[in-house]
């Protein structure tokens, strides 16, 4: 084998190695640009789930909020009406009533946090698959073209 042949060789493995470095960067760019955007999505969506449980936390305050003024204005006027014309046993029985009122008020209170609370963890799972199979799709991608 002559030098030339060797010099052609070489400048050959040397090109091939060169283009191939090349492909490798443009490659990883391209990963790295569709990773960042992949992660400015994932934040956007977690901040849109953010605001909204935000919003949906701020509205059973509100209602916790007005129903205790409601409660408030209850129990002053029950004890007005006490002081005027009631007996005892029609004092006690209104108060048993209103601690049942009172009771099944924190329950529903209970059962829309909780319901709210299950509705957002559902959203919130879901999303997660989505990214997950996203990432699998894109693995999955990857691995193909290999």
């Amino acid at each position: 084998m002559g030098s030339e042949q060797v010099w052609t060789i070489l400048g050959f493995v040397v090109g091939l190695g060169v283009f191939g470095f090349g492909i490798v960067k443009v490659l990883d760019r391209k990963a790295e640009t569709r990773a960042d955007r992949m992660e400015q999505r994932h934040a956007e969506e977690m901040k849109a789930i953010r605001k909204d449980h935000d919003s949906i936390r701020q509205e059973i305050a509100d209602k916790h909020y007005s129903l205790n003024l409601d409660m408030q204005n209850i129990h002053s006027r029950v004890n007005d009406v006490k002081d005027h014309y009631v007996k005892q046993e029609v004092h006690d029985r209104d108060i048993a009533n209103l601690r049942d009122s009172f009771t099944q008020f924190r329950t529903e209170i209970k059962q829309d946090l909780a319901n709210g609370i299950a509705t957002f963890n559902e959203g919130l799972n879901a999303m997660r698959r989505d990214f997950t199979e996203y990432l699998m799709k894109l693995s999955d991608r990857s691995g193909d073209s290999k």
